[in-house]
């Protein structure tokens, strides 16, 4: 944010009325995110100011996160959590931050898994990566827009994930 509000200052030329809205606002989150005695100091409040909604509910598929320890898992949109729940990424929720650390459970393969098996499921599909054409079909070969052959690749059924860490401090 700071690096945001140096650069707009540092443009030449007088400032159009939305730059100069833009600046304004940087300026005035600036002050509030130094401000200990406001609940804008803390990350989850200002984020949510900002217009940033962690743990938003979606209605498809969804990914858990369990955090270490006996707390009840972190529900998140399979299509959100594909990105947020990735290994090595920092998850906000909850007063804590974690960092992803593995699948939970751990990947199983479909052939071996069974069709009781649920839980992060590794399947086979294939792709065409001009297109970003996507089929589970085995007889599928070759790309219906623009005919290239159809590339074998491993596909993940995302379903959970597990990760560690400790409060948000400031």
């Amino acid at each position: 944010m700071l690096t945001e509000f140096a650069a707009a200052q540092r443009r030449p030329g007088l400032p159009s009325p939305t730059e100069r809205d833009e600046q304004n606002r940087l300026y005035r989150e600036i002050l509030r995110v130094a401000s200990p005695s406001t609940p804008e100091y803390q990350p989850l409040g200002f984020l949510g100011l900002v217009g940033f909604l962690p743990r938003y509910g979606f209605t498809s598929d969804t990914v858990l996160l369990h955090p270490a320890g006996a707390e009840e898992p972190i529900v998140q949109s399979a299509p959100v959590a594909v990105t947020e729940f990735a290994p090595g990424n920092l998850v906000y929720a909850r007063g804590r931050r974690l960092k992803v650390r593995r699948l939970d459970p751990p990947p199983v393969d479909e052939a071996s898994a069974g069709p009781h098996h649920r839980d992060n499921v590794l399947s086979q599909g294939r792709r065409c990566d001009p297109c970003e054409y996507f089929t589970t079909n085995p007889l599928e070969k070759s790309c219906p827009h623009c005919g290239l052959d159809l590339k074998a690749r491993a596909v993940l059924r995302l379903t959970g994930v597990f990760a560690s860490g400790g409060a948000i401090s400031s």
